[in-house]
């Protein structure tokens, strides 16, 4: 044990006393020499992870309510500046509690950002678009954890990683006077449509679109505005759980299944260190990799198997599960290191794959189980509940020190669990009569329509 020390005591005598100073040979100074955590390292980094995550629940339950007052494009524009000044100050701190909290903050401040540029871009877009767009987010962050490794070869400390993650939102910050505000947000809160009807005309001017722009759009954008604001309160907590005991069942399944798979998703990856910190890289490289395929899967099925999709997604979740448990076999065969290293990611790969098909799913399409009334409380709901449980990830990441398969089975376990769930779930029917559905479709497409 790195803690304790041998101390001889005359000729035969011994005892173990822990070390109090430690001198570091390696060339990068991490987080855990920076504080002096070797001897609780993973309660440690357990715990400031639990403040990233702590701060993503607690931002995206602030911005939901900030965006009854304040425009979705100021909390976008908030998030990405507090964003900034706390992603350097955390970088920059020489205590570890203080560098807990400014984590925290900068989690809120992303979440700011995520939850505002979800709203602006399913406002201004529509069908294949906007379900292409909520399934595709899921790629971008697999493109970070590509990247990353990038960024950590040229950095010599935790600090240098930081920085090289919190500066390249300065691009964001130049693209702002680009980035356009929620049309039906402003129609709603605003006491007349003239800055709404100047936000389309320059969207469709810069996407050369003018000649689709209707010469009366002042007209129905003011009928689109009355239409909004007669439209009656959204549904409950407590609504949501009347009605037929399917609605009942949707309701329970959901939950649980988002649940379980941001659990798995954020643990998955935390859990590529028990692997070998020499590995490190290639391995952060392959998961993302792999969430990669899994948000293109969720495209391919929601597009081409969208009756079944919901079915095959937990299916190849209990799949990848399965595959996963399977460690325990292999746990203590003797093998080359660097193939015994390629075994485990691949162990960690499938379901983490898995996760992410579903969970893309279920974040692009939950709005589909239940009626239009109820989107905006029944995903609040979810998402809620899922980012509160999404607190345990890093803790259960500690259950290597135990075994090495035990953390990995135990979200192989969640994964299983939640795709188990996700078969549950069925698209409802639309019971509408086609002539109905299109005439409306037109109606809505014509006259109330604010998609860039």
């Amino acid at each position: 044990d790195q803690c304790y020390v041998v101390v001889a005591y005359g000729n035969s005598s011994y005892a173990m006393r822990q070390c109090q100073k430690f001198h570091y040979a390696q060339k990068f100074r991490s987080l855990i020499m920076e504080f002096d955590l070797v001897c609780l390292c993973d309660i440690f980094v357990a715990w400031s992870q639990y403040w990233h995550l702590f701060g993503m629940f607690i931002g995206g339950v602030v911005a939901t309510r900030l965006l009854r007052v304040l425009s979705p494009r100021r909390v976008y524009a908030t998030g990405i500046w507090a964003l900034l000044g706390c992603g350097l100050i955390t970088g920059l701190v020489n205590d570890f509690s203080l560098h807990c909290a400014f984590r925290c903050l900068s989690a809120v401040s992303c979440s700011f950002m995520i939850t505002a540029g979800q709203a602006i871009f399913t406002d201004i877009t529509a069908g294949k678009h906007r379900q292409g767009a909520l399934l595709m987010y899921d790629t971008f962050w697999a493109l970070a954890l590509i990247f990353l490794p990038g960024i950590a070869s040229f950095a010599h400390s935790w600090r240098h990683i930081y920085l090289g993650i919190t500066l390249p939102s300065i691009a964001i910050v130049v693209l702002l006077p680009w980035t356009p505000d929620s049309p039906r947000w402003l129609l709603k809160h605003t006491k007349n449509s003239r800055d709404t009807v100047d936000l389309i005309l320059q969207a469709a001017r810069i996407n050369d679109r003018l000649f689709k722009v209707p010469k009366d759009l002042p007209l129905q954008l003011e009928l689109l505005r009355e239409k909004l604001l007669d439209q009656p309160p959204p549904a409950r907590w407590l609504e949501l759980w009347r009605g037929k005991k399917r609605v009942k069942l949707y309701m329970i399944v959901t939950h649980m299944a988002l649940a379980t798979f941001l659990i798995s998703h954020m643990g998955l990856l935390l859990n590529i260190r028990s692997f070998g910190r020499d590995y490190l890289a290639p391995n952060t490289m392959g998961i993302g990799f792999a969430e990669l395929l899994g948000c293109f899967l969720a495209l391919h099925l929601t597009f081409h198997h969208n009756t079944r999709k919901w079915q095959w997604a937990g299916g190849f979740c209990i799949l990848g599960g399965l595959v996963g448990c399977l460690c325990w076999f292999f746990s203590d065969v003797e093998m080359p290191e660097v193939y015994e290293i390629i075994l485990w990611m691949f162990f960690a790969a499938l379901p983490k794959a898995a996760v992410s098909c579903a969970q893309s799913m279920i974040l692009a399409c939950m709005g589909e189980l239940v009626p239009p009334e109820q989107n905006a409380p029944f995903a609040f709901s979810v998402v809620t509940w899922a980012r509160v449980w999404l607190l345990s990830a890093s803790f259960l990441t500690m259950l290597k020190q135990l075994h090495i398969a035990l953390s990995l089975t135990a979200f192989c376990v969640l994964v299983i669990l939640g795709g188990l769930c996700t078969c549950c779930l069925v698209t409802p029917k639309k019971e509408e009569p086609k002539i109905v559905r299109q005439t409306s479709q037109v109606y809505h497409h014509n006259i109330y329509n604010t998609h860039l």
